[in-house]
């Protein structure tokens, strides 16, 4: 029957007025709680005795954090791992060992409304969330092992199972109006075409693509001046030339040069983060998680440094990120 003519839009606008009627949403989060505090998760692995065993049981997400930041932990998991929770309870304000100055470092903002709906209406988004993430980073990851072999292997069962052998370094690509690969073409080019096919070859929900698009336009401060770099770009580009650079236009980001070819009409622009370089970001940047994982930084919010290291290392910050 959803496939005569009408009927499918017939239910989806009875299904929208449904959910304003006073209550219903409110029901069915309770609902969706429930589900979730009942709901028992398999681990992606467990080392034993030198071995990867997979699927083992987790158990719950019912174990609330010692230091009270609210967080529910796996019910499998052990006392002193939940510990570690919120850096030990110093980005917990609820804890004796809260750290005030600490927190205004590392806290993290909400997620903006656009996130929270696609999570909230979306319930396969979270097993996509890597590729849709891939699809709009503005820096990309690589691992030079100085070999043949991969710096990316697979390992074990589902996509979240990966190990990297080699050097892992960060990169802006050259933003280009004919490349589809990357989210950096998008923001500066605004490519709604580029969109569609990066959607098309990824297997992805094309509408989620350009919701989270229009999102991090509206949200994060990176986006926002990739788009102005792009309309100035444009405006200062004609024929075949070269712009050497484009100083002080933005906050986050220079531009090193502008290529416009007439005949093929394409454009490329090669972005460095400010004080950085041309194909390389500084691993101690603070804009590189920003950078590489804009849907856990939505807000452009700042990352691990090594300044941080002397009150805050990196496995007890991975974990309070985590």
């Amino acid at each position: 029957m959803r496939e005569e003519p009408g009927v499918q839009e017939h239910e989806l606008a009875q299904q929208a007025v449904a959910r304003e009627e006073p209550g219903v949403r409110e029901h069915k989060s309770a609902q969706r709680a429930v589900l979730r505090a009942t709901r028992t998760f398999d681990m992606a692995c467990k080392y034993v005795d030198g071995k990867y065993i997979f699927h083992q049981t987790c158990g719950l997400w019912n174990a609330p954090c010692v230091h009270g930041c609210g967080y529910l932990h796996l019910s499998s998991s052990t006392l002193g791992s939940r510990k570690k929770c919120c850096a030990n309870g110093r980005l917990s304000s609820a804890s004796e060992n809260f750290d005030e100055e600490l927190m205004m470092d590392h806290e993290l903002d909400q997620l903006p409304n656009f996130l929270r709906l696609i999570i909230s209406s979306h319930c396969g988004f979270s097993q996509k969330s890597s590729t849709y993430n891939n699809l709009v980073a503005m820096a990309a990851t690589a691992v030079c092992n100085y070999s043949n072999t991969n710096g990316f292997t697979q390992r074990g069962h589902g996509p979240q199972s990966v190990f990297m052998n080699g050097r892992v370094h960060h990169y802006m690509r050259t933003a280009s109006t004919t490349s589809k690969n990357c989210g950096i073409s998008y923001f500066i080019f605004d490519d709604i075409a580029s969109l569609a096919g990066s959607a098309e070859r990824q297997n992805v929900d094309p509408t989620i693509l350009l919701d989270i698009c229009q999102g991090l336009k509206s949200e994060n401060s990176y986006c926002r001046d990739l788009g102005f770099l792009g309309v100035e770009a444009r405006q200062r580009a004609q024929g075949n030339i070269v712009i050497p650079r484009m100083v002080d236009q933005v906050q986050h980001f220079d531009v090193c040069s502008v290529v416009n070819n007439r005949q093929t009409g394409a454009m490329r622009l090669e972005v460095r983060t400010s004080n950085g370089n041309v194909s390389d970001v500084n691993m101690d940047s603070k804009k590189v998680e920003g950078l590489c994982f804009p849907l856990l930084f939505p807000h452009a919010e700042p990352g691990y440094t090594n300044a941080s290291k002397s009150r805050l290392g990196p496995d007890k910050y991975v974990m309070a990120r985590l």
